[in-house]
C-alpha cells in the first residue's frame, strides 16, 4: 500500500493544503487518501455523481490546492476546478484505466449494502436519536 500511495502522491503539497479526492470508491481512491495524508495535507473525497456545479463550490470553499480524479470523470472536474482559482494542479489517476481481472471484476459486484457506502462522516449537528 505505502508503494502506491507514494505514486499518488501530489507534486510539491505543502502542509495542510487541500486536496480533493474526485473518484469513484476504489482501492486507488484509499491510496490516494494515504498518499494525501503521507505528503502532509488534507483530503477531502468528493462522492464521483456531484454535478459541477457543487464540485466547483467544494473546490472554492475549502481552498483545494489540488484534484485527484480518474479520467472518465476528467472533463467534468477539470470545469469545475478552472472556476476555483485555488485549485493549482489537477492530478489523473494512472491506475483507473489498467483492466481488472474477470475475477476482480465478480468481487466488486457481489451484494452488499444497499448504498454505496465507504465512508461515515460524524458533524457536529442537533442529536437525532435522543435517549428514552
Amino acid at each position: 500500500m505505502r508503494r502506491g500511495s507514494r505514486r499518488a502522491a501530489p507534486p510539491r503539497l505543502a502542509p495542510c493544503e487541500r486536496i480533493v479526492i474526485f473518484a469513484d470508491n476504489s482501492p486507488e481512491t484509499v491510496a490516494a487518501i494515504f498518499a494525501v495524508l503521507e505528503a502532509g495535507g488534507v483530503f477531502s473525497v468528493v462522492n464521483p455523481s456531484t454535478k459541477l456545479d457543487k464540485l466547483a463550490y467544494i473546490l472554492d470553499n475549502c481552498g483545494a490546492r489540488g484534484l485527484l480524479t480518474e479520467p472518465k470523470l476528467l472533463p467534468l472536474a477539470a470545469k469545475a476546478a478552472r472556476s476555483a482559482p485555488s485549485v493549482a494542479f489537477t492530478l489523473v489517476s494512472p491506475f483507473a484505466d489498467e483492466g481488472i481481472s474477470s475475477e476482480k471484476e465478480e468481487a466488486r459486484q457481489q451484494p452488499g449494502i444497499d448504498l454505496d457506502l465507504a465512508m461515515i462522516v460524524y458533524t457536529s449537528g442537533p442529536r437525532v436519536c435522543r435517549k428514552a
